[in-house]
């Protein structure tokens, strides 16, 4: 499945495509600017860390980008990182893989938010630091 991912300058992130040809997401973490490389269909390909200075990142965008856009991306998680993709918030998705982690009351509240992501089919999860729900547009509805 693949979602289309816009930029959100005030949430620190921009999306584009590269001279090559390379989905990106680029923007500033929280040690560090970085750029996140996807290709055509939207995989995940690697990580660049450009470091702290936004000189980089400014350097970076003038040598790459071709321009600011919408990209369409696929599910992805950044280990060492608080970035990824998902179709519905992790702890959702850990729900999900593992109940027997969770009380009673818990499971009640859980089942309800499984309930609401399954009928909101277009909606995902970026995160960026931060939780931001967004809609089948790649537009931040709720951080």
């Amino acid at each position: 499945m693949k979602f289309n991912l816009q930029s959100h300058q005030c949430y620190g992130f921009e999306t584009g495509i590269t001279k090559d040809g390379k989905q990106v997401i680029v923007g500033s973490d929280w040690d560090a600017f970085i750029v996140i490389y996807f290709d055509k269909d939207g995989h995940h390909l690697s990580v660049d860390i450009l470091g702290k200075e936004a000189a980089l990142l400014e350097q970076w965008k003038q040598e790459y980008l071709l321009k600011e856009q919408t990209i369409c991306i696929q599910e992805f998680f950044i280990k060492d990182r608080f970035i990824s993709l998902s179709k519905m918030p992790h702890d959702i998705i850990e729900f999900i893989e593992e109940p027997q982690n969770f009380d009673a009351n818990e499971i009640e509240d859980y089942q309800y938010q499984l309930e609401y992501w399954q009928t909101r089919s277009d909606d995902f999860v970026f995160y960026w630091n931060e939780e931001y729900w967004c809609g089948k547009d790649g537009e931040v509805h709720t951080s």
